[in-house]
């Protein structure tokens, strides 16, 4: 156990892409009377020069780096990490820190327009630490999947993967309407691509950024889907405390998928995590960061939105890879 934070009782990570249903999922486990959840620190802590795809191979000279990182990230305070909505109760907290916190949520939200350094206490006493579960949801780190569960046995990893089709549609979706940060597109993020150049999968296929540059903006992306789940998949296999999960599986199954992962990650299904299933699969709030929706449909958009010759170029670029074998049927023409 290489971790410095005293208070990490097996803590989950749930890693995946964006535009992947890994919002959603993270708030499933937010449900859950016993989980701290930390949406994504480490897209405001970047890890002081860690690479986005250290090698596992790497990970006794990386180890001191990748626990700090790890520790740093999941003690982000900050308004983004600490306060993605819906609030739910949790039983550590009893019920007037629930109402406290909500309360001081809901506040923190209104004044972060105001004042950006604003952190948000957990609230839990020490005594309590050791039944509170953590989970941390990252679309950053996939590529460190493997370096970060190698830290300890004791940490659940889920990747959640979707299908690469709906992933770029998605994408191209949102940096149509500027819902991202960046106004570069994502399929032009060559840095990004130069920290998975020396993986293996990249260098066996000869990639190189002037072979990305001379693809379409398409292919780019079912090449970053490839690199970053691949090298996840690559790394894990063997490891006893991972798991990959399909995030249409999920739409089409949430109560029973939901509760393989919750059974993967030492969690029992719960009242209100079944309620929180129900009303965010039967109430429609519109938004495209919204978990309230309709996840099949939501998950099934690309087939009206790509053209036929577009989903060849990504069938064909995803099924060289282990990562594409989980959509093998699905990408069929």
């Amino acid at each position: 156990m290489y971790l410095k934070y005293e208070f990490l009782n097996r803590p989950i990570l749930l890693f995946g892409l964006p535009r992947s249903g890994t919002t959603w999922i993270g708030k499933i486990f937010d449900s859950h009377p016993t989980t701290l959840y930390r949406h994504e620190p480490d897209s405001e802590y970047r890890g002081h020069g860690l690479s986005l795809a250290p090698p596992l191979s790497h990970f006794d000279r990386n180890k001191e780096k990748l626990a700090s990182f790890f520790d740093e990230a999941i003690n982000l305070r900050s308004v983004k990490v600490c306060t993605k909505l819906p609030v739910f109760p949790k039983s550590y907290h009893g019920s007037l820190r629930n109402i406290v916190r909500k309360s001081m949520i809901n506040g923190s939200i209104i004044s972060s327009r105001f004042c950006t350094d604003i952190k948000i206490p957990d609230l839990i006493a020490a005594p309590e630490l050791r039944n509170v579960r953590l989970v941390w949801k990252s679309i950053e780190s996939v590529g460190r999947f493997g370096s970060l569960l190698s830290l300890s046995n004791q940490i659940s990893g889920i990747l959640i993967l979707r299908n690469p089709c709906g992933y770029i549609s998605s994408t191209l979706r949102g940096e149509a309407r500027s819902k991202f940060g960046d106004s570069s597109p994502t399929s032009d993020d060559y840095g990004v691509f130069e920290s998975f150049l020396d993986f293996e999968g990249a260098t066996r296929r000869g990639l190189t950024l002037d072979s990305l540059k001379s693809l379409t903006p398409i292919e780019r992306l079912a090449w970053r889907w490839v690199l970053f789940n691949e090298k996840a998949i690559f790394e894990f296999e063997g490891m006893t405390n991972s798991l990959a999960i399909r995030y249409e599986d999920v739409c089409k199954a949430p109560l029973e998928e939901t509760r393989k992962m919750f059974s993967f990650s030492g969690l029992a299904m719960n009242t209100q995590t079944r309620d929180f299933i129900s009303q965010s699969t039967h109430r429609e709030k519109k938004g495209y960061y919204s978990v309230y929706k309709d996840p099949l449909k939501a998950a099934n958009r690309w087939k009206d939105e790509l053209s036929k010759e577009e989903i060849t170029q990504i069938r064909n670029i995803a099924l060289q890879s282990p990562a594409g074998k989980y959509y093998e049927d699905d990408l069929a023409i």
